[in-house]
Order: C-alpha cells, then structure tokens, then sequence
C-alpha cells in the first residue's frame, strides 16, 4: 500500500484532470457535499501500447468533452469506488455547496516501498511528505 488519505474539498475546490502514479485506489465516501464535487473519469484511455502522440490525442479528447468514454458517478456516502487511475483520466468536479466533500484514499502499486514524490505531497497535502 502506498498511503491512506482522508481528503475534504470545501466549496470551490476541485481537484484537476490528472493520471494517478500508482497502481491502484479505493475510495470511501465518508460525506458528500450538496452540489458539485462529482467524480468524473475517461475510462481506460491510457494504453501502454499506443504511442505517446495517441494517448496525447486521447487526453485532448476528454478535455475537450468529446472522449466517448467519460463517464461521472453519483457518489453516494458510504460507496467505494475502485480504480486504475494510472490508466484511466480522472478528476473531482468543483464543490458548490457543503458540507465538505470527504473521500477516503486507499492507494496501491505492485512495486514494493513505493512511496508518492514530494512533488504529489506538496500538490495533494500542501506540504512535503513526514519525515517521521
């Protein structure tokens, strides 16, 4: 396991369009907001055996809203999610309306003592990793 996160968006947060480093997570809704907050995610649009001009046309495509994949679930309080977030585009839509969005993360990757880089850290903590 790479790391457990409890991660709360207040309203106007979002968390941008982004491949996960590792190779897997669980999520947990522990409390969903009112309004906004909505995963949303390209299924599977990172191939490893495509070229880097390909999977650069996919990206372009869910940004643009025409990735036919795409799909947003209604996450409820209480569902777990799993997901390939190394192959699979995915972001949280911003918060409208709270209470806080709370999500449980639960990330994984077959390679022993992986660990996130400080760059993840600082972009998903707002601080570098412990050194505890």
């Amino acid at each position: 396991m790479v790391g457990a996160m409890l991660g709360a968006h207040q309203p106007g947060d979002e968390l941008g369009w982004h491949y996960d480093p590792n190779d897997g997570v669980v999520t947990l809704m522990v409390q969903r907001c009112s309004g906004g907050g909505c995963f949303e995610f390209a299924h599977m649009n990172r191939p490893d055996d495509t070229s880097e001009a390909v999977q650069r046309d996919a990206i372009d495509a869910v940004m643009s809203g025409q990735w036919p994949g795409t799909r947003q679930l209604d996450q409820k309080q209480g569902d777990f999610t799993i997901l390939n977030g190394s192959r699979s585009l995915h972001r949280v839509t911003p918060v409208e309306a709270g209470p806080d969005r709370i999500m449980l993360l639960l990330s994984y990757d077959g390679c022993p003592d992986q660990v996130f880089s400080e760059d993840v850290h600082r972009d998903f903590f707002g601080r570098g990793a412990s050194t505890r």
